[in-house]
């Protein structure tokens, strides 16, 4: 077998409700195998890989000695990523990191610097655009359904998030609250359907009840594009929900979650009834797994990942322009997201000159 055919040895870290979700689709994706399980949840994580039928793994040092694992899967509390990443691309490890990929916007940069340094990749669970629904709506806008967009709605909307013991969901210093856990997913379809936004206005708010932020409302200006309107909530009742909607010259496009069995799309334009559009392939390819095959083929490969680190960065900035617009009752303006990564550049060029000099 040839190298670029061979599956790529990889080990979560992390044994929760997402590391849970990235076993299920390692072990069942061709182009990775599933070596094993760590996490600091010891016997979460020894039932994990006795589900899998993998190697528990007792510690990150024993992780790091396995020459088996070529990558690192990291599905922990957002404030850990970081570290747990940097450790493992300083060992010669290929990292996936679940998203957010930080919780700070420095974090995330640092990252970038290390994957540069170490020559390592550097993939980022930006997973919305991999779900067929997500994909038949960029589909549509790029066929002209709905003409010119001029206005978009996304939402989701889930219970409070205490799958995790510790609920570190509700932690602002650990999550970032809805905004930058969750309605970060709305922000990059934003972003693959229209392009960058440069101006944020959002208000984030919580219960008396519940630590942390828990809704959010906010809107994305983006240059030629439509005004973007994204909500998302941690107080629903019950259940989990997700809608877009996008208005144009020629139409309305609309899908939403809630009641249906199928996905369910529409067009509506000058007549009163609604053109059902195609319903996408559902059921076929699972989208965590064909993100692990994304990323197994940039490490064999060198092919681009679709999330990686500079997008990450663009999306978790633009969720933090929420938490800082909210906080300053006023939009936030954004400089492009290249100016940003080109300073950083320039920057560590400058230090790596500094470095030789002495």
């Amino acid at each position: 077998m040839g190298d670029e055919a061979r599956p790529v040895g990889l080990a979560i870290v992390g044994a929760g409700l997402m590391g849970s979700q990235h076993a299920r689709s390692a072990a069942a994706c061709p182009d990775v195998e599933l070596v094993g399980v760590h996490a600091a949840a010891v016997d979460q994580a020894v039932e994990l890989s006795q589900r899998h039928e993998v190697d528990h793994i007792g510690s990150m040092d024993a992780l790091l000695e396995d020459d088996r694992i070529e990558a690192v899967l990291i599905a922990t509390p957002t404030s850990t990523h970081d570290e747990l990443a940097a450790i493992a691309m300083a060992h010669g490890r290929h990292v996936f990191v679940e998203k957010p990929v930080t919780r700070t916007l420095q974090d995330a940069l640092m990252l970038r610097r290390t994957a540069r340094a170490t020559g390592r990749v550097l993939g980022v669970g930006h997973v919305i655009r991999y779900f067929p629904e997500y994909r038949a709506i960029r589909d549509a806008i790029e066929r002209g359904d709905v003409g010119t967009p001029a206005v978009a709605t996304f939402g989701r909307r889930c219970q409070q998030p205490d799958w995790a013991p510790d609920r570190w969901h509700t932690d602002m210093g650990r999550s970032g609250g809805v905004a930058v856990d969750m309605l970060i997913h709305d922000v990059d379809l934003v972003r693959w359907y229209f392009g960058d936004p440069t101006e944020v206005y959002a208000r984030v708010v919580g219960s008396d009840t519940y630590a942390g932020l828990d809704y959010a409302l906010a809107t994305l200006t983006v240059p030629d594009g439509p005004i973007c309107h994204l909500h998302g909530s941690w107080a629903e009742p019950d259940g989990f929900s997700q809608q877009a909607e996008v208005c144009g010259t020629g139409g309305m496009l609309s899908y939403d979650s809630r009641g249906r069995d199928e996905l369910a799309f529409a067009v509506h334009g000058s007549s009163d009834a609604a053109t059902a559009l195609p319903p996408p392939p559902v059921g076929a390819n699972d989208p965590f797994g064909m993100q692990l095959s994304d990323f197994a083929r940039a490490i064999r490969t060198g092919a681009p990942m679709p999330g990686d680190i500079d997008w990450a960065i663009g999306s978790l900035r633009i969720a933090l322009a929420m938490l800082e617009s909210s906080e300053q009752r006023d939009a936030v303006t954004l400089e492009p997201l290249a100016d940003v990564l080109a300073r950083e550049d320039e920057a560590a060029t400058a230090a790596a000159g500094a470095g030789g000099a002495r």
